[in-house]
């Protein structure tokens, strides 16, 4: 094999690389906008990986964290949607709290919901 056809070659295959990069991101970037779970997901991992990430980091670093918090994604929404079961239910509770205190009070005002001023 001479020189030229080996250059050739090489020419031929990193284009193949780079139009098969293209296309793979073109199809992620498809998925991630056509899917709400991954947009959570996708969402999920940047904060993740910003969180365990400092900003002088090198752009290998910041990528490997990033493929490593969509690797663990299952965990990261598993928290989000515990977090988000949490935070409802502890909102309910208030407001039945605040309904309790609002209808047991001995005493009537004028941002009570059932009692108008007495003028």
């Amino acid at each position: 094999m001479n020189p030229f056809t080996f250059i050739k070659r090489i020419f031929q295959v990193a284009g193949c690389l780079i139009i098969a990069a293209v296309m793979a991101w073109g199809a992620l970037v498809s998925y991630v906008d056509k899917s709400p779970e991954a947009q959570e997901r996708i969402e999920l991992s940047v904060k993740d990986a910003e969180m365990r990430v400092d900003e002088d980091a090198s752009f290998t670093e910041k990528v490997g964290a990033l493929i490593s918090s969509w690797w663990n994604s299952d965990e990261l929404v598993a928290e989000e949607a515990q977090d988000k079961a949490l935070s409802a239910e502890s909102k309910k509770k208030r407001e039945q709290r605040e309904r309790e205190r609002r209808f047991n009070e001995g005493q009537n005002s004028e941002s009570d919901d059932y009692y108008g001023s007495s003028n």
